[in-house]
């Protein structure tokens, strides 16, 4: 499992934590924005990095963890 799916996991955990747990709802939102804040900062960092490998490379941009399933999951 790439770090990036990781870190979206972890990041939907923490907000499912923090709307439990918090009752104010004005604090709710201002948690869970900061928590989305973080996640879409880290997906465009993602997505900036796929990029700049594949212009690298000259490939289109695709996601490593689906190539590598592509690559070694078929049956023989």
């Amino acid at each position: 499992m790439s770090r990036f799916r990781v870190a979206m996991i972890l990041f939907a955990a923490l907000g499912v934590a923090a709307w439990r747990s918090l009752s104010d709802s004005k604090m709710r939102v201002v948690t869970l924005a900061v928590i989305g804040s973080f996640a879409a900062r880290t997906y465009l960092a993602h997505r900036n990095r796929l990029r700049s490998e594949n212009e690298a490379t000259g490939r289109l941009a695709v996601d490593s963890e689906a190539v590598k399933g592509e690559q070694g999951g078929g049956l023989k």
